[in-house]
């Protein structure tokens, strides 16, 4: 976890100084001193519909919107997180980056981070037999607010998963915060996430 503070403290050290100010104010959550936000203890749900299981931090703080028709989004409201999720059969044979390229296809709005803006990025196997390619970055924007993501896109050969988290805060320690975070999806909800059938059913608190 320090390495992804670390790291991100690299990256955002200049950043922060080259921004001008925004038009409109950006509001986010204010970073704890000492702590990510992510409170509660951790605990695997059902990524409902999408046959995927994934370990989520403060289990008890997210909410699925239910509004979406063929993707799967969560909200952590206390530290103005988003986790979208989304699997598909692919219509021919798939790597991780065509997997990446469809959804952005599909969702354009999708967060993209430059070269500049990531600090990691390696390859993962996941339960299931997918091959993953994960990357995690920050950018810094007017107001005192960092912005964090971190972006998984795997395949198994014919079919694709795509992992999607968005998080921000505010203040002195808005970059400790966001590398927290940033590290903890990327140990728990990547690293864990595994396929599952019918026999396991667990359900994250619909809003």
């Amino acid at each position: 976890m320090r390495r992804f503070v670390f790291r991100l403290w690299l990256l955002l050290a200049g950043a922060a100084l080259a921004c001008s100010p925004a038009a409109e104010p950006v509001r986010a959550p204010a970073a704890s001193e000492s702590a990510s936000g992510f409170e509660g203890p951790a605990h695997a749900v059902e990524v409902t519909g999408q046959n995927l299981e994934l370990t989520l931090p403060d289990s008890a703080g997210w909410r699925h919107d239910g509004r979406q028709k063929h993707s799967w989004l969560a909200r952590h409201a206390a530290t103005g997180s988003s986790l979208l999720v989304r699997s598909w059969r692919a219509e021919k044979s798939a790597r991780p980056e065509d997997c990446e390229r469809e959804l952005r296809l599909w969702r354009p709005e999708l967060p993209s981070l430059s070269q500049e803006e990531r600090f990691e990025s390696r390859q993962l196997s996941l339960d299931g037999g997918y091959t993953a390619q994960a990357s995690s970055g920050a950018r810094a924007v007017p107001q005192g607010v960092v912005s964090g993501f971190a972006q998984l896109f795997g395949s198994d050969g014919r079919s694709c998963i795509g992992l999607i988290f968005s998080t921000a805060a505010q203040g002195d320690a808005a970059a400790r915060a966001v590398g927290e975070r940033l590290a903890l999806v990327s140990r728990l909800v990547f690293e864990r996430a595994r396929h599952i059938g019918i026999e396991t059913r667990v359900v994250v608190p619909r809003r």
